[in-house]
């Protein structure tokens, strides 16, 4: 007696195949379509020249800092209050 292993095959999935339909929109919602792309990007674009000038205004105030600590010989550990502009030495 021999031993016959048998392997089952499942018959292969035949999946729908579906055309492509296209439809044109109405020219109203076309137009309606581009205008909201172009605030999508005007609104990208802000929003982009707002962190140059944040990163610019960074810049120009640690700038200023140091021209202070060095005019008023601040060491490490002093502090200039930003309301009253008093360097309280450490």
């Amino acid at each position: 007696m021999t031993d016959q292993k048998h392997t089952a095959v499942a018959p292969p999935i035949v999946l729908p195949t579906f055309e492509p339909q296209a439809e044109n929109i109405s020219p109203e919602d076309k137009a309606v379509l581009e205008t909201s792309i172009a605030n999508k990007e005007k609104a990208l674009m802000n929003a982009k020249l707002a962190i140059a000038q944040s990163e610019t205004a960074a810049v120009n105030h640690d700038n200023f800092v140091l021209r202070l600590a060095i005019k008023y010989a601040m060491k490490d550990g002093d502090v200039i209050d930003n309301v009253s502009g008093i360097i309280t030495r450490k």
